[in-house]
């Protein structure tokens, strides 16, 4: 839940490394670093820089510029604390004697090196896992004179989920870097070099890179770089280009990121579809999957595991595999899947839903799927991830960077990715006819102009936002298919305006959340007109009596329910089963317009990150 950028080359280093540590702020951070060689004519008499504070990169940036870094080779750090709390003795880099360190992940054997190093006479500055790292790679150094034979042996050491970056003074144009269970990634450059958590924090400098996978590590030096696995054996990594422009990854004129990304999303599910439709609307086709047809037909259940936003585009998912595929669908929070002994059952489809590909607690449901010998299949936006390395099979969301802590753009294309999913079940299972599969197909292809169609309402949601802005606790009610994005909706407002808020399905009102209802607790129902209809209205009309005010989202032309609301959403009107698409469009904005009300920092919601890679 942090991020690491390193730089080796012949320009000064800090403004590179300070700038690209920015654009992993969306990763969420506490407190940030850096640290430098200063080399000081021919002699290369080394000695390090290191600057870091507690709080934002602004700070830093003012750090920076009053106590100003030279050199030609850096690394950074964004840090969220794990051990030790928030503070500038905590922050990273770490350094003991020769060696500067920084570190993301957990490292589980702390306690038992820190006991060794301190009966070695050590004495350690922070409270923090990672100093530990600093201090046994300089008594290796000490010991053998042999930097790298030094990095391979401390590597062994190390237990747990882990990225790091090393330099070492006495040879300043070698980078060290390693992974283990946290995401890093390599940067080419012409006479110069990159490591980063992600791969936005490089695009202003190169688009040429190295994805690590766990167990690798690398020297970096300013013209080569030496990718070898942890025994120290040299790999021929493949360089892969990365397409994505700077411009993706800014604002491009909206106030924030999560607003861009919110209108992004009729481009980012066209670019879902694109190529995995056949013409004609016939088939569904994955070409970064190669199962047969007998292999989709021999599934008898589904199994899916995510955390937060992707859950609830996985409980949306079930609804559709058992309407549309006819076929068993469970949706486990991942953090809970594998505590609760899930049966073995061979014939399983195991999909792992998660934007960032790193989600800790998804890498390890992902594993004890395959200890059950699940078949496998990820979900991610994210190109070479950790959780495409474990399932192998996998379909990239094409969203393109997504900033906000918020997921919007991300959690749509999930969306339009599992209801493709959905579709090559119902094909292989013979669930639907080949007319009803090109009717679901053509109407999925067409959902983009309709999300437009509910973009041009904005000013409207911003009026209600405005006339609801002080209230301080919500209800958010749904049933069916819209229950989960009355779920999604009510962790939007929680996640950004910072709002007292509660989900439930709606038929759950009077089995408790009812003795709340007042003219204090705003409820918003989403109630489009689908077989639930007159059962959502019967529970609106039980919140009304009480005198609820009722915000509603619901098919355009319903005026029952207009009639019945304070205030009132339509969306076009659509098949029910691809409701969710248009009605979470309005819940995103409702939040990030309440959030905006309210002052928050929307892009960079307190006490959240965008990639949780600890458990």
């Amino acid at each position: 839940m942090c991020g690491i950028v390193g730089y080796v080359g012949n320009r000064e280093a800090s403004p590179i490394v300070l700038s690209a540590l920015r654009r992993l702020e969306y990763r969420g951070y506490d407190s940030a670093g850096i640290a430098g060689i200063r080399i000081n004519g021919a002699e290369k008499n080394e000695n390090f820089q290191i600057r870091r504070c507690e709080g934002s990169i602004d700070r830093l940036k003012d750090l920076l510029d009053t106590q100003p870094m030279v050199g030609t080779t850096a690394i950074g750090h964004t840090r969220w604390a794990t051990h030790g709390r928030p503070s500038e003795k905590n922050a990273h880099p770490h350094r003991f004697r020769d060696v500067v360190i920084v570190h993301n992940g957990i490292i589980e054997n702390h306690k038992e090196l820190r006991q060794e190093l301190i009966k070695k006479g050590h004495r350690f500055d922070s409270e923090t896992d990672s100093e530990i790292i600093a201090h046994l790679l300089d008594r290796l150094i000490r010991e053998t004179g042999d930097f790298e034979k030094s990095c391979r042996t401390m590597i062994k050491r190390l237990e747990g989920a882990f990225a790091l970056a090393v330099l070492w003074s006495h040879d300043p144009d070698n980078l060290f870097v390693a992974k283990q269970g946290s995401p890093l990634l390599l940067g080419r450059g012409e006479g110069e070099n990159f490591v980063a958590s992600d791969i936005p924090a490089l695009l202003e400098y190169t688009k040429e890179f190295l994805i690590l996978n766990d167990g690798e590590m690398a020297f970096i030096e300013p013209s080569r770089i030496r990718v070898m696995d942890f025994s120290g054996k040299l790999i021929q990594k493949k360089t892969q280009r990365i397409n994505w422009s700077l411009a993706m990854a800014e604002k491009e004129g909206y106030d924030h990121f999560m607003l861009k990304e919110i209108h992004e999303q009729p481009r980012v599910l066209q670019d879902s579809l694109r190529g995995r439709i056949v013409p004609g609307f016939k088939n569904v086709i994955f070409d970064t999957i190669d199962w047969k047809a007998e292999k989709w037909r021999s599934f008898s259940s589904v199994s899916m595991v995510a955390c937060g936003t992707a859950w609830h585009a996985g409980l949306i998912t079930k609804y559709w595999m058992e309407q549309i595929a006819k076929i068993h669908a469970d949706v486990d929070l991942a953090s809970e899947y594998r505590y609760r002994s899930p049966v073995e059952f061979p014939k399983t489809l195991s999909i792992a839903i998660s934007q960032s590909g790193e989600t800790y607690d998804t890498l390890a449901a992902v594993d004890e799927a395959k200890k059950l010998r699940h078949s496998l299949l990820s979900i991610t936006n994210t190109v070479d991830s950790s959780i495409v390395r474990r399932t192998k099979n996998v379909i990239y969301t094409h969203a393109g960077p997504e900033i906000s802590v918020a997921s919007t753009k991300c959690f749509t294309a999930q969306l339009m990715n599992l209801a493709l999913v959905t579709v090559k079940l119902a094909q292989a299972r013979r669930a639907q006819s080949k007319a009803w599969i090109a009717k679901f197909l053509k109407d999925l292809s067409s959902i983009s102009r309709q999300i437009e169609k509910v973009l041009k309402h904005e000013d409207k949601v911003r009026e209600i936002a405005k006339k609801y802005a002080n209230y301080n606790q919500y209800f958010y009610l749904g049933r069916g298919i819209s229950y989960p994005i009355a779920l999604e909706g009510a962790l939007k407002l929680k996640e950004i305006a910072y709002i007292n808020t509660q989900a439930y399905s709606a038929g759950e009102m009077k089995h408790g959340p009812i003795a709340l209802i007042s003219d204090q607790w705003p409820v918003v129902c989403v109630a489009p007109n689908d077989r639930l209809f007159p059962k959502m209205m019967s529970n609106i009309e039980v919140v009304k009596a009480r005198s609820g005010k009722i915000i509603s989202i619901g098919t355009e032309g319903h005026k029952t329910l207009e009639n019945a609301s304070d205030d009132f959403l339509p969306i076009p009107k659509v098949r029910e089963e691809l409701s969710p698409f248009l009605t979470n469009i309005y819940l995103q904005l409702f939040a990030y317009h309440m959030a905006v009300l309210r002052g928050n920092n929307v892009d960079k919601p307190k006490n959240l990150a965008k990639s949780v890679t600890v458990e």
